[in-house]
């Protein structure tokens, strides 16, 4: 059978006979514990151990996946090898945790048999059904994806910003991935997993979204299905980067544009205009002001991820004006910056938000114009240290300014009881705010576009010259 290069390497590097043999021996051994001392406690012992094998160990597994190449200097082979951006990138998600898949597989079954064969005079209560132990094990292993993908994504993503003398933490990887794929992973789920036989039957929960009427259960696996395939595509784009092919950052507007549409369905409102059978009520009733500020504030912060997540440099800047000058816009796509798309996306939910806020349309202007403005005086700020001869500590550095512009002086104007000193460094606006009160920012923005173009036009000289 033909097999990923990458997945036949790692079998051949994982299944010695002795580990192949001593992972079903210690996994039958634990369980053998386990009847013996209460013959419930199987399927307990079944569904924690795929959580430990598959889930912490498979995840660390994912997250060093791309790193131990890196440290051990042969990821440059790849770059040179016929391997595609998707082999290489399902190779080293499916492979590298391979092992730990061989036993968290084992031990689903385990837990699967168990809750089969469960016996109500063992502990009080029926066998748990064997849909909701289907939905159980499907959830469990697409978490368990999600997990591995996010760890190994957020771990591709440092690699992009590495320096020479960059140090890479799997845990902070790992927890990543274990963060993103427990948001799914509901807490009464795992309770029904702890407490197998107290519970007769998971309660029949539902949510409105868009003014539908969802089964929670139903809604929360579909949704960890959307984001393990929007992670999955993120995750080869990424490798198509470090293997240095430039991508157009359209499958990134795409993407918040899902997840704006996504996040605005919980703000829908009443349910009963859903049924209002006037399709006219029910556009209107989409195009509010909350479901365009839900799409401006997660356009806001994802603008704020990709400034610290992308490869920002004078040269890539002074290409893109060189191709742009050119009018190749293929070249001129590749090297746009992601914040380019946020900011774009940003500005168009601002501008509906303000169009559709009827009285309040003033205040609301005056708010997303004081959003933009500090956060245009922000890119300035990471620009102006990352446009520095040495652009080691830049990212650092714009943290710490940060925090002193938002968190350290506004603390000591408060502590002094200087309100309008406090309302110059956050944009926060009072009901009789006027255009006055943007001043602070443009004054800001000023001030940091200018020494930024002055760096800008110093870096291009240097150049010249």
């Amino acid at each position: 059978m033909r097999l990923n290069p990458e997945i036949q390497r790692y079998l051949w590097q994982d299944f010695s006979l002795h580990r192949t043999i001593a992972m079903p021996s210690v996994l039958l051994a634990v369980v053998l514990l386990a009847s013996l001392i209460h013959g419930a406690t199987v399927a307990i012992v079944g569904a924690t151990g795929f959580y430990v094998l598959v889930f912490f160990w498979g995840g660390s597994q994912a997250a060093n996946a791309v790193i131990e190449e890196i440290n051990t200097s042969t990821w440059d082979n790849y770059r040179l090898s016929p391997v595609s951006p998707w082999a290489l990138c399902f190779g080293k998600l499916f492979g590298a945790p391979l092992f730990s898949w061989y036993g968290g597989l084992m031990a689903l079954g385990i837990y699967v048999i168990a809750s089969l064969m469960y016996r109500p005079d063992l502990l009080p209560g029926i066998p748990v059904p064997p849909v909701e132990i289907f939905y159980n094990v499907l959830l469990m292993v697409a978490s368990a994806l999600l997990c591995h993908a996010v760890a190994m994504l957020t771990s591709m993503q440092t690699l992009q910003l590495r320096t020479r003398s960059s140090r890479f933490n799997s845990v902070a990887y790992l927890i990543c991935g274990l963060v993103a794929s427990h948001i799914f992973f509901s807490l009464r789920q795992a309770t029904m997993l702890l407490e197998i036989g107290k519970i007769n039957k998971i309660p029949n929960m539902s949510l409105n979204w868009f003014g539908m009427t969802i089964g929670l259960d139903n809604f929360m696996l579909c949704s960890l299905l959307l984001f393990l395939g929007w992670t999955l595509i993120g995750l080869v784009r990424t490798m198509r980067e470090e293997l240095k092919i430039r991508n157009v950052p359209w499958v990134w507007a795409l993407f918040l544009l899902f997840l704006m549409v996504y996040c605005s369905g919980f703000a829908y409102g009443d349910p009963a205009l859903w049924k209002d059978t006037r399709n006219f009520a029910k556009i209107l009733h989409l195009l509010a002001p909350r479901n365009f500020g839900i799409a401006f504030f997660i356009a806001l912060g994802a603008t704020y991820a990709v400034i610290f997540t992308d490869v920002l440099s004078v040269t890539r800047y002074r290409m893109l004006c060189y191709y742009a000058g050119k009018k190749n816009w293929l070249k001129t796509g590749q090297l746009t910056p992601r914040w380019v798309v946020s900011l774009a996306l940003a500005l168009l939910a601002g501008l509906a938000m303000i169009a559709t806020n009827g009285e309040d349309a003033g205040r609301t202007a005056l708010m997303v114009i004081g959003l933009l403005l500090f956060l245009l005086r922000d890119m300035c700020i990471l620009h102006f240290f990352l446009f520095a001869p040495n652009t080691r500590r830049a990212h650092m550095a714009t943290m710490f300014y940060l925090a002193v512009l938002y968190g350290l002086l506004p603390g000591i104007l408060g502590a002094m009881r200087l309100e309008h000193g406090v309302l110059f460094f956050l944009p926060y606006y009072k009901e009789d705010a006027n255009l006055l009160n943007l001043i602070p920012a443009l004054l800001q923005l000023g001030i940091a576009g200018a020494l930024l173009l002055h760096r800008w036009q110093r870096m291009n000289k240097a150049v010249a010259g």
